[in-house]
């Protein structure tokens, strides 16, 4: 499916949303089901008529799954939305993974800025 939507400028939404969702599932399956996962469509949007980049969402949602969920000793939870706000569409992703407490423990600890004055 990745191979056949690769070849298009633009596919389906409902076609991008097939391949996430069997995305996802290998991801589970191969993380031996350390996750669990739900992807909310708003019920007014016409999947079969809007047309997406494939694969737009797939490296977000990768990102949240490798380097925020399967660093947890606990199960993860991804929740995926989308909807349209005015002529826009929105992907929200939302997990419980470890990036917030790892992003805020890399600026406690960051070196200071050297100001450099010549």
């Amino acid at each position: 499916m990745i191979l056949q939507n690769s070849q298009s400028i633009l596919i389906s939404l409902e076609s991008e949303l097939d391949t996430l969702e069997l995305y996802l599932e290998i991801e589970s399956l191969r993380f031996d089901f350390r996750f669990e996962y739900q992807i909310d469509i708003s019920p007014d949007l016409e999947k079969s008529m809007i047309k997406v980049p494939p694969l737009i969402i797939q490296p977000f949602v990768e990102n949240a799954i490798w380097h925020g969920l399967m660093p947890k000793k606990e199960k993860g939870s991804l929740n995926i939305h989308v909807a349209q706000e005015d002529s826009f569409l929105v992907y929200t992703i939302n997990d419980n993974g470890i990036a917030e407490k790892k992003l805020h423990h890399f600026k406690a600890n960051r070196p200071q800025d050297i100001n450099r004055s010549e």
